[in-house]
């Protein structure tokens, strides 16, 4: 039993130098569904999911997502997920959000570990210029701690399997 115990803290400390202390990654997906002509003139549908995700060890006070300002006539909503399933249940973030000069910012506060906020954005029968004005080269996430691009899902599965992988090895 002690040797178990002892394997699985090896294997806890391993996963915890697998992880930085300050780490955002998000990452973004378009689908256009096409256009057509509508009575109106020709409209288009599309969907985007703009995944934002703390994957670090430590809270972030304030993360902020930049969307193009052709955002602001999409219909945007959010989710909040837990990408661990951890057991210590904390409190969603206040998300808020603002239109500057050709943007429009969402605010995150405080953005906890194991946290990815997905914002939905939906556009039906919009102009076919405003379909394709979200492209991923236009978002941009601030934060204090280290922001890359990536999908926040994936990286913790793959870290996770990476602990479990070096827990599996054989000691020496």
């Amino acid at each position: 039993m002690g040797i178990a115990a002892a394997a699985v803290g090896c294997a806890l400390g391993v996963a915890a130098l697998l992880i930085p202390a300050r780490e955002v990654l998000y990452s973004s997906e378009l689908t256009e569904f096409g256009c057509f002509d509508a009575p109106a003139g020709r409209g288009c549908a599309a969907w985007m999911r703009v995944s934002v995700g703390n994957t670090g060890n430590v809270e972030q006070d304030v993360v902020l997502l930049h969307l193009p300002a052709a955002a602001s006539r999409w219909m945007i909503s959010t989710r909040v997920f837990d990408i661990r399933a951890s057991t210590e249940r904390r409190p969603d973030p206040v998300i808020a959000h603002r239109e500057v000069a050709q943007a429009l910012v969402y605010e995150i506060r405080p953005l906890p570990r194991n946290t990815v906020v997905d914002f939905h954005l939906q556009c039906l029968f919009c102009a076919p210029e405003d379909a394709g004005a979200l492209r991923a080269s236009e978002i941009r996430v601030e934060a204090a701690a280290k922001v890359r691009q990536g999908d926040p899902r994936t990286l913790t599965l793959l870290r996770t399997l990476g602990a479990v992988f070096a827990f599996l090895l054989p000691r020496g």
